[in-house]
């Protein structure tokens, strides 16, 4: 259970980093090649961005912002995993058919059968 926390833990921080890291290198990309013909980087233009770094750290928040919902999810799909695991387990170990030691054994539930089939019949 705690490795499985542990590591789910691990991937939502490297998912949150890396997208943030895109987030921020996609924004200086845009402002440095610009986008549809709008160049970013000449100062006379209108669309002219004075400080790059700035545009790159909101493009980071941006994109951390829109991750984190994501990352999360995972959490909830490990939860789900983990517990389907259980339940299987707990199901393979009633599925577990119940060795008789000796013949009494078997006539013992054999007789319990009978008598709980009878009791069933009864209004």
């Amino acid at each position: 259970v705690h490795l499985l926390n542990g590591a789910t833990l691990l991937f939502q921080a490297l998912g949150v980093g890396i997208i943030g890291t895109l987030g921020c290198m996609l924004t200086q990309f845009a402002v440095k090649f610009g986008i549809n013909g709008k160049d970013f980087n000449e100062e006379g233009e209108a669309w002219y961005v004075f400080n790059v770094s700035g545009e790159a750290f909101a493009g980071t928040c941006v994109a951390v912002f829109v991750a984190i919902p994501f990352m999360m999810l995972f959490d909830i799909v490990s939860d789900t995993v983990l517990y389907c695991h259980t339940v299987e387990g707990l199901w393979q170990v009633e599925d577990e058919p119940v060795l008789e030691e000796t013949w009494t054994d078997g006539i013992r539930s054999y007789v319990s059968e009978l008598i709980g089939c009878a009791c069933s019949w009864r209004p």
